[in-house]
């Protein structure tokens, strides 16, 4: 009897708590799952219809994440049933349908930061919680889901740094504790012990975070923050992208180059000053 797709899906969740990944990874991945189930199934998905699926009008990003999610899933599932492969091709082999689907494109991304005024307003209008969630992420360039799980713990007022440990890949970073951010914090009040907000996740963050900024006419999203905080450390620093790179938390100073604009207000003289 072949094991249902929620039954299938069940168990990889629970692999991958196993493997400690991080609760918003985890929750990507169950969405995606339900998604793929629902619209292809397990046992039915070919490369062709992976193909075909995918080619509606999705962003190259969006089609990685789901091939990711896919290729990670059916590595689980050749060997998910006690040992044993739960899906099997014609051939009698471990289903493996995005095995040669080659990745799309990913086109370099612009930086998108929060326009200033568009954060002193969400500032001045936040109530206490969100207040902290839009200065984490214009003065901290915190991801949601690092604001999520922020502890106490990781707040040092004798360095006057922050703790960042819940980033993507599970990588930790310390950032400069902006005073605008510890007096938010402590207008709360801050918690004795444990995360700040613990019934919060990643999605709820995001959800309530650009809720909130939209009820006040601004279309950015929190992760605009982000970029608000990246562009301005890079400006800031004199255009130093490995700094930015460091307190963005990035493997790779290509994708620090996605949250950085450079001063465009520099391009003229810059252009002009040049001589043959």
């Amino acid at each position: 009897m072949t094991m249902s797709d929620e039954e299938a899906t069940r168990r990889y969740v629970a692999d991958m708590k196993f493997r400690a990944l991080l609760p918003g990874t985890i929750e990507v991945r169950k969405r995606y799952l339900r998604k793929i189930s629902k619209e292809i199934g397990f046992a039915e998905a070919t490369e062709q219809k992976i193909i075909v699926w995918l080619s509606r009008d999705l962003s190259s990003k969006t089609r990685n994440m789901y091939l990711s999610t896919m290729a990670s899933f059916y590595r689980w599932a050749a060997r998910g049933n006690e040992g044993k492969p739960i899906y099997l091709d014609a051939e009698g082999l471990p289903l493996t349908p995005t095995a040669d689907i080659a990745k799309p494109r990913m086109h370099p991304r612009h930086p998108r930061p929060m326009p200033i005024d568009d954060i002193r307003a969400a500032l001045a209008n936040a109530a206490p919680k969100l207040r902290c969630w839009i200065a984490l992420g214009a003065y901290e360039g915190m991801r949601c889901q690092e604001i999520a799980f922020l502890a106490v713990e990781e707040i040092n007022e004798d360095t006057m740094t922050l703790e960042i440990s819940h980033g993507k890949g599970d990588k930790q970073r310390f950032v400069p504790l902006h005073p605008e951010v510890l007096q938010a914090l402590k207008d709360l009040p801050m918690p004795q012990v444990g995360r700040f907000w613990g019934d919060e996740t990643a999605a709820s963050v995001s959800r309530r975070g650009n809720r909130f900024l939209h009820s006040l006419g601004i279309e950015s999203t929190m992760h605009q923050l982000r970029h608000f905080f990246g562009t301005a450390c890079y400006r800031a620093s004199g255009g130093d992208i490995i700094l930015t790179q460091g307190l963005l938390g990035h493997s790779s100073p290509s994708t620090t180059a996605g949250y950085a604009a450079a001063d465009v207000s520099k391009s003229a003289g810059v252009v002009t000053s040049l001589t043959i």
